[in-house]
């Protein structure tokens, strides 16, 4: 390290000094000669060496200052939990710069504050830049999230159609991934009137049991359901169509008497 900062300081003392030490040189050279404009180059070389040195020495100052000064910006993220979610999290800290209170601003989005946490956040790129009014730095970092085959999903059975008046109904599945540990029933369009959402119900085995309102009108109505696994990550909807019709074979109550009819002469039972 101290190498390096002694290689920093030479190079900014040659490219700022450079001209000045091409005119000692060249006085150097001048007090070779005899007479006045020997005794004239002594004294510009004396009053040289004597800007030039504290110039060397304020140069170096300047270099280590500023590398004292510069601010290194240090992040970490945690990763979206579920596919889709906004749940990541990113954390900036600093070192260096000028004790200064520091903002933090998170692009894109442009939000900013001077805690260094940013929440609620999807995957994607982001960058932060920290200011402390005297210096700045920045930094890049990656929030990632599973992908979308992790999402627990299911493959339904047939659906037959339902009597209007038959208070339940059960949907077989064929099967299923991501594990899921419970699920959700909602009207889509068109809906059914009267029916009671279904809110993380336990997924046990197929099939699946859900109550039915009393009354329906005939006709085909739309279902949403959704899948939650033990790490909150929910699939994405499937709708399905549950078909309401009179289904229900006929029924006779009583049978008419046997009667004898007559035909002409000809009497038959």
């Amino acid at each position: 390290m101290l190498f390096e900062s002694i290689r920093r300081s030479a190079s900014v003392i040659f490219v700022k000094l450079f001209p000045v030490a091409l005119v000692i040189l060249n006085v150097r050279q001048l007090m070779t000669c005899h007479g006045k404009y020997g005794n004239v180059a002594f004294r510009i070389h004396r009053n040289l060496r004597l800007v030039a040195f504290p110039l060397v020495f304020l140069a170096t100052i300047s270099q280590n200052s500023f590398a004292a000064n510069a601010l290194t910006v240090t992040l970490s993220a945690t990763n979206v939990t579920c596919n889709g979610m906004n749940n990541g999290t990113i954390v900036a800290s600093v070192s260096g710069g000028s004790g200064g209170t520091v903002n933090f601003t998170l692009n894109p989005g442009a939000a900013t504050n001077t805690t260094g946490l940013f929440t609620d956040l999807p995957a994607g790129a982001y960058s932060v830049l920290a200011d402390d009014g005297a210096s700045t730095g920045t930094s890049s970092i990656t929030i990632t999230e599973p992908p979308l085959s992790s999402l627990p999903s299911v493959s339904l059975g047939s659906l037959s159609a339902i009597c209007p008046d038959a208070g339940s109904t059960s949907i077989s599945y064929l099967s299923v991934s991501g594990s899921p540990v419970s699920y959700s029933i909602s009207v889509g369009t068109p809906a059914l009137a009267g029916f009671v959402p279904i809110v993380d119900a336990p997924f046990n085995a197929s099939p699946l049991t859900i109550s039915l309102p009393s009354g329906i009108p005939k006709g085909n109505y739309q279902f949403v359901l959704s899948l939650k696994n033990a790490s909150g990550c929910i699939s994405l909807p499937q709708k399905f169509i549950l078909n309401f019709d009179d289904v229900t074979s006929p029924s006779f109550t009583s049978f008419p008497e046997d009667k004898t009819i007559q035909c002409g002469t000809d009497s038959s039972p």
